[in-house]
């Protein structure tokens, strides 16, 4: 990783094109066709949406979105980059195999952060490789040039990591199957090696046996200091599928155990793929984010999903009945 000059920086740092200008709030994207992509935001402060056109964002995937950075990938080429659609700030990263896939995606802070770090989590598909875990990460940073990926892997037994969130300095991954929860840190910047480490929980998550036609989701989200996992419960023959139930845990990193969460107070969490979140409930607005709900989207759904903790009823709505044609998953920009 290397500093670029002033005019290299100014042409590698700004990208051309009209901010999202999205403040503080979260909002929802939909991205809509490829080589003249849309992009169409939707404000919950608001009940309102608005439709964008990038051109840098042309013929590129969204693969995750945290702390108002998009993790961007080329359609067609092995570009990879960092992308702040509200400053135009980009950061190259270094080249992407289009064959390349991952499980879980963690940006720990901004590249502002001098310890910031990108992470990639793929579970092997192969046979001969089975339980072993690679990760692929780097230290992005505004004003350098990143050239390389650094590759690690370790080994899992029967199991598989599907969500990973950054929490307290490290990133925590849980596991699928047994809900292990294991942490990875940079143990010396020298180096830029991961630490693994397995925090050894007392139990698995406290709930109740499920039929065997019930099937959960697991998703990380750290807000006000805790990390909490909300497990979304399916019925598995139901095509598509249909959400029966939610329930959320809290991390006591002392005990080592997970808690019930009844209430999140005047919180409310964000589910997407690779792009949870929270923020606290607005009150300035006759719209706005409700306490103590949990948003969420479904595969191949448009809806925008509110269960209500306290009374557990679940509303639906089409927040961008504009978006028709060749869209992607919705991610939240926060």
């Amino acid at each position: 990783m290397e500093k670029v000059d002033e005019e290299n920086k100014q042409q590698q740092s700004t990208a051309n094109g009209q901010s999202l200008a999205l403040g503080s709030d979260p909002w929802l994207v939909f991205i809509e066709g490829e080589n003249e992509a849309k992009y169409t935001i939707y404000k919950i402060l608001d009940d309102d949406y608005h439709v964008k056109s990038i051109p840098c964002m042309h013929e590129k995937y969204v693969q995750a979105s945290y702390h108002g950075w998009m993790v961007l990938t080329g359609m067609y080429s092995d570009d990879c980059c960092l992308f702040n659609p509200t400053s135009m700030e980009k950061i190259q990263l270094p080249p992407w195999e289009t064959s390349f896939y991952f499980d879980a995606c963690v940006l720990s802070s901004p590249p502002s952060d001098p310890s910031c770090i990108l992470l990639f989590i793929t579970n092997s598909e192969e046979e001969e490789d089975e339980g072993v875990v690679s990760l692929r990460f780097c230290r992005p940073t505004l004003g350098c040039v990143v050239y390389h990926w650094i590759e690690q892997k370790f080994t899992l037994e029967d199991d598989r990591i599907k969500v990973a969130r950054y929490f307290n300095g490290k990133i925590y991954a849980i596991t699928s199957i047994l809900e292990e929860i294991f942490t990875f840190e940079v143990s010396d910047d020298t180096t830029a090696v991961l630490t693994v480490r397995k925090m050894g929980l007392q139990e698995k998550i406290p709930r109740p046996m499920l039929p065997e036609a019930y099937v959960t989701g697991k998703d990380l989200v750290e807000s006000c200091g805790e990390l909490y996992v909300v497990v979304k419960i399916y019925v598995d023959e139901l095509m598509p599928r249909e959400i029966q139930d939610i329930e959320v845990f809290k991390l006591d990193c002392t005990k080592k155990v997970w808690l019930r969460v009844e209430s999140l107070g005047d919180r409310a969490f964000l589910l997407g793929p690779n792009c949870c979140t929270s923020c606290y409930a607005s009150r300035e607005s006759e719209y706005g984010i409700i306490g103590n709900t949990i948003y969420f989207t479904m595969k191949n759904d448009k809806s925008l999903y509110a269960m209500n903790l306290e009374d557990r009823s679940i509303t639906v709505s089409l927040p961008c009945p504009n978006v028709k044609n060749n869209w992607s998953q919705p991610i939240w920009l926060n």
